[in-house]
């Protein structure tokens, strides 16, 4: 979304933010019309070419919004150029290599399936095969009425020459009964001719029924095309009819595995009790996320187009909601995963002008590391360890007193030392196939399934990994944007 500026209002020089239209840009864009936000980012370059606050918030717009990632990659290149030092160094260059990925994506239409292109695959094979076995079957027929044809012309004159006798000598004209028996020499020999040419043209044998012919030719391309029906219609009850029944359970990893690689982003809108609060922005990225957070700015990317072996994955989710009326939290959160799935490094971030939060956990060092500033100058810092988890009212003492014990109970979550220690330890997933009222259709999803604190979490994914839907406690629900336009 773009939060990402006023996420990182220090990194950028005063005087640019002060800029009419870069102010207006901002508040179309809190608004959700990207499009006009986008112009009037662009008149604030016309005003000064070398704001970098400017090209950063072009470059999320048509990154995330406009799903223009030439343009994006521009204008996240144009930041780092104005401004090397930036705090969101690390951000840009994830999101160029994330930008290059999609453009690969759309230049090569690569399969979002490996299953599905080899299904494909087999299926176009067999039916290129069962066409080659019909067209050789067709020719060896049309074939056999060809020679058949050529013999029957072949034998008639020979048969004709062999039965024909001589001709008879003329009858006196004053034997009337010696008519009749030219009349029927004559029927006899037309006889004799076409009987031995139909026996010289078959062999010996009867000549086959054109009427049988063809019906027996029909008879066999339809054995064909039943045979073919039947194989295809196999193929498919082996490769989705056993997971069609409702629930069936499947392994949580292969949902987690399509969401960490799925190949769009997700749009969602934030509801309370039915009620909008927000919007945010999901992204999974694929390759060395961890270095994309170390590396200084680089000065030659890899060609376009180039997709290297992912080693990590990276999770970002960033919006803004309304909590306490009209006061609105911009938000960030990116979490690090190695190639095994297990996590790293996990950063989340919390604006509510003039104040700002930050939670740090790092997986190594095991400590999270806590820091609040409230804008007025009063600066607080906290380093907790995983192990101070295993007394959770002690905690949460003392990271608020009373305030935050009741703000727990309030919020109905359960702080159990055997609930924290669960989560601390990493959480269950169930994961199980679904259906979701998609429009007038129904379409296929997947569930996933946990419990945190007490409580339920459920988020539903389409089958190539795309968040749809995700109910958190107290009627807290995240839905794609596409819901809305059915």
């Amino acid at each position: 979304m773009s939060c990402a500026g006023g996420c990182f209002k220090a990194a950028s020089h005063p005087d640019e933010e002060k800029d009419p239209h870069y102010q207006k840009g901002r508040n179309l864009a809190d608004g959700q019309d990207f499009k006009g936000a986008a112009q009037e980012f662009e008149m604030a370059l016309e005003t000064n070419p070398h704001s970098a606050a400017a090209h950063f918030e072009l470059g999320w717009l048509y990154d995330t919004k406009l799903n223009d990632y030439a343009a994006a990659i521009y204008h996240y290149q144009k930041h780092l150029q104005l401004q090397p030092d930036s705090v969101r160094a690390a951000l840009v260059k994830d999101r160029i290599r994330g930008c290059m990925q999609q453009l690969a994506n759309n230049e090569f239409l690569l399969p979002k399936s490996r299953d599905l292109q080899r299904d494909v695959d087999r299926l176009t094979a067999e039916n290129l095969q069962l066409k080659k076995q019909l067209e050789t079957l067709t020719n060896q027929q049309a074939q056999v009425a060809m020679m058949t044809s050529v013999r029957v012309k072949q034998a008639l004159p020979a048969a004709a020459a062999a039965v024909t006798p001589a001709s008879p000598a003329p009858a006196p004209a004053s034997a009337p009964h010696s008519r009749v028996h030219v009349v029927k020499a004559r029927e006899f020999r037309r006889r004799t001719t076409s009987t031995a040419a139909a026996a010289a043209s078959s062999g010996g044998r009867p000549e086959p029924d054109p009427a049988l012919t063809t019906m027996r030719s029909r008879i066999f391309f339809a054995v064909i095309t039943c045979f073919w029906l039947v194989m295809n219609y196999l193929l498919w009850r082996s490769q989705s009819a056993a997971h069609s029944q409702f629930g069936s359970a499947v392994p949580a990893a292969i949902v987690w595995d399509k969401i960490l690689t799925a190949p769009d982003n997700s749009s969602l809108e934030i509801y309370d009790h039915e009620k909008k609060i927000g919007f945010c922005h999901w992204a999974a990225t694929v390759g060395n996320a961890a270095e994309a957070l170390q590396r200084t700015v680089a000065s030659d990317y890899e060609p376009e187009g180039l997709i290297p072996q992912p080693s990590g994955y990276g999770l970002n989710l960033d919006g803004n909601t309304a909590i306490f009326g009209t006061n609105r939290v911009r938000f960030e959160m990116h979490l690090l995963l190695s190639t095994n799935e297990t996590w790293q490094d996990f950063r989340l971030t919390a604006r509510m002008r003039p104040a700002m939060a930050e939670v740090h956990a790092i997986a190594a060092a095991q400590k999270i590391m806590i820091k609040v500033n409230e804008g007025g100058g009063g600066d607080w810092q906290k380093t907790i360890k995983f192990s101070d988890f295993q007394h959770p009212e002690a905690l949460l003492a003392d990271l608020g007193g009373a305030d935050a014990l009741g703000f727990a109970a309030a919020a109905g979550l359960a702080y159990q030392q055997n609930s924290i220690a669960q989560a601390a330890a990493g959480l269950k997933w169930d994961a199980h196939e679904d259906w979701m009222q998609f429009g007038h259709a129904r379409v296929k999803v997947y569930r996933l399934e946990t419990e945190l604190f007490g409580q339920h979490l459920r988020i539903f994914t389409s089958r190539v990994g795309e968040i749809l839907w995700v109910e958190a406690p107290n009627k807290l629900t995240l839905r794609n944007e596409a819901f809305l336009h059915f």
